[in-house]
Parts: structure tokens; sequence; C-alpha cells
């Protein structure tokens, strides 16, 4: 998980900062279904999740 050091203070990036509103879980999760599934399903899950949020 990707850390972000901010005045000498460490923080746990939950949300992207590139895309307001994307939860860096669902991307982690996103990844580990392309590892585990085929590229069609794992694409739809995440179109979901997308329309869920």
């Amino acid at each position: 998980m990707t850390l972000l050091d901010t005045c000498s203070n460490v923080r746990r990036i939950r949300e992207s900062i590139v895309l307001p509103g994307l939860r860096l879980d669902i991307l982690e999760q996103a990844l580990q279904r392309c590892r585990q599934e085929n590229q069609s399903a794992a694409s739809a899950w995440l179109m979901t999740q997308f329309q869920n949020h």
C-alpha cells in the first residue's frame, strides 16, 4: 500500500488523489481479480463498482 509522508506523519492513502472518489481498496481488488479471473470478468466487476459508488 502506498504511504504518504506529511510533516513527519505517515498516513495511509485510501482514496485516489488523481481520480477523486476512487477508493484504492477497490483498485487493489480489481488487480487481484485480474490475476484470478479473465480480463472480461474483472473489468465487468470493476465497472459495477464504479456504478455503485
